[in-house]
């Protein structure tokens, strides 16, 4: 991906001049021990929803302290990128308020390739946080079932 732009899937990351801004993910360290951003490597900058495990990253990110127990494991997505499997039954599911990439385009892509959004309990809140988007209709990747 080039330096400036958006990525196409889940959650964005994107790296312009030396600032890293992060929107609509995930930051999870897995263990509970190390910080999840290196204070010394400098810190993201959260723009929108964002949820950290701890509070390393700084101002702008939600601290969410049981953010471990709502993450399922890491899953292989597209592109070859890990993403982070979410609890269905979590405040994760439908937390976004718009399915919006940093720049301000659709995101109809998750993590996976599956289709984004899928509405599971409010349809004013049509994303889910981070990578991947929950969904029990679409077992498989490419829509098969459907």
């Amino acid at each position: 991906m080039a330096a400036g732009t958006p990525g196409r899937l889940g959650g964005t990351l994107i790296s312009m001049l030396g600032i890293t801004r992060i929107h609509a993910s995930l930051l999870n360290d897995g263990d509970g021990v190390r910080p999840v951003c290196d204070p010394v490597g400098g810190r993201p900058t959260a723009v929108g929803e964002n949820r950290v495990s701890d509070a390393s990253c700084g101002d702008g990110f939600t601290v969410d302290a049981t953010l471990n127990g709502k993450i399922l494991g890491y899953l292989d997505g597209a592109e070859g990128v890990r993403i982070l499997g979410i609890d269905g039954s979590s405040n994760l599911v439908d937390a976004l308020p718009d399915c919006l990439r940093i720049d301000g385009s659709a995101l109809t892509r998750d993590g996976r390739g599956g289709r984004r959004p899928v509405v599971t309990r409010h349809a004013g809140t049509p994303c889910d946080l981070g990578a991947l988007e929950y969904n029990l209709i679409d077992l498989f990747r490419d829509g098969f079932e459907r």
